[in-house]
């Protein structure tokens, strides 16, 4: 059996610093490694950076041409306006590049700390949403990367050639900065519908509550519009389009994600029912099986040993033996004592003939033949005789 990682053991706080210093170790170490090998290449991803700008330009060539952006394909030349931004905006963009690909070992190394204080059912909803989110994240930076920013810059460049007045000039530090804030809210915004599932399955909101608390979205996701897009009514509108789309997208999936659940615990009840049915009714075949056993094994007893079965199980049944007073009030009472008429006198002696010994005999042997009479003998023998 695997050695599970979320094993409940005390620790100190000196041991939970430990880990978490051994744990935080790894992220480090790959960050590191990232951004050393993105410096290595950094003049390609800066082209990389500048190329929604680019696309930005073809969207738009008549504009682009009148505030002097070139329109033949190449990236614009961006100024720079100190001796230390160049290498600066080098060393930045190579830790954002590290950072955006280091972040799901920092993400896993982080959920393997706080994992252990978490219960199972708690750890297991967080291992379902932590990767949803990261994936969303990402697929927001890359819808990002190839939709919006590109259109956005489209649309300011738009907006500029409006201005006869106008020339774009722009800083190679400012233009980086920009371009990362735009990922990084696109990264963000797409996370709205993961947020909101999470909410949901936590049990911290319900999707009724949702549907019926619509005009406080509305209020939220405008205020983001507010902060995160350009200071300009148009932009703010366009930005919120998208945060409304996202949060009932957001709130379908939950409904969806909440009827499964329920069915699934349904199912669950259903079986954990069906267990405990199994196991009571295997409990009653083993204790019919155990009665049977016992009378089974009473008649097998009872043919080997007749005569205990028969003391041990039937002694009620039993015929009782004859008290002796019984038996000798029963004879005292059939044959009286004789006259004196007919007893004989002193000194005479009685003969008995074959015949009367004989009939004595009988009587005699039937008396020894009653087990119950045994005892009496000799008192019967007394008065038989005359």
């Amino acid at each position: 059996m695997a050695k599970s990682h979320f094993e409940d053991v005390p620790m100190s706080l000196g041991d939970h610093l430990e880990e978490l210093r051994r744990r935080l170790k790894w992220p480090l170490i790959a960050l590191g490694l990232m951004f050393f090998g993105a410096f290595a290449v950094e003049n390609h991803i800066q082209r990389i950076f500048a190329q929604p700008l680019v696309w930005a330009i073809e969207l738009n060539p008549e504009n682009a041409k009148i505030v002097g952006l070139p329109t033949d394909g190449a990236p614009p030349k961006l100024i720079v306006l100190d001796v230390w931004e160049a290498p600066m905006v080098s060393m930045k963009v190579s830790f954002y590049t590290a950072f955006f690909l280091a972040f799901p070992v920092l993400v896993y190394h982080l959920w393997m700390f706080v994992g252990v204080g978490l219960l199972p059912k708690e750890r297991r909803l967080a291992f379902l949403f932590i990767p949803a989110g990261i994936m969303f994240f990402y697929a927001g930076t890359l819808l990002g990367f190839y939709v919006g920013v590109p259109y956005f810059y489209s649309f300011m460049i738009k907006w500029a050639a409006h201005n006869p007045l106008l020339e774009f000039s722009l800083q190679l530090s400012s233009y980086h900065q920009n371009f990362v804030m735009m990922t990084m809210v696109f990264g963000l915004i797409s996370d709205i519908p993961w947020l909101i599932m999470v909410l949901v399955r936590v049990g911290f909101v319900t999707v009724r509550q949702l549907i019926t608390h619509w005009k406080v979205a509305i209020i939220v996701n405008t205020l983001i519009a507010a902060v995160v897009a350009p200071p300009d009514a148009f932009s703010m509108i366009v930005m919120m389009i998208p945060l409304y789309g996202l949060y009932f997208f957001g709130v379908g999936l939950s409904a969806l994600m909440m009827r499964r659940h329920r069915r699934l615990e349904a199912e669950e009840q259903a079986a954990e029912q069906a267990r405990m049915a199994e196991e009571e009714r295997a409990a009653h075949e083993a204790h019919a099986a155990h009665a049977a056993q016992n009378v089974a094994s009473t008649v097998v007893v009872s043919d080997h040993h007749p005569h205990e079965a028969s003391t041990s199980g039937m002694i009620d049944d039993a015929p009782q033996p004859i008290p002796r007073s019984a038996i000798v009030n029963d004879l005292a009472a059939t044959d009286p004592m004789p006259s004196s008429d007919d007893q004989p006198g002193s000194g005479a002696t009685s003969v008995m003939t074959g015949e009367g010994a004989s009939k004595q005999d009988d009587q005699e042997g039937q008396v020894g033949d009653d087990p119950a009479r045994d005892g009496h003998d000799s008192d019967g023998k007394d008065d038989k005789r005359v």
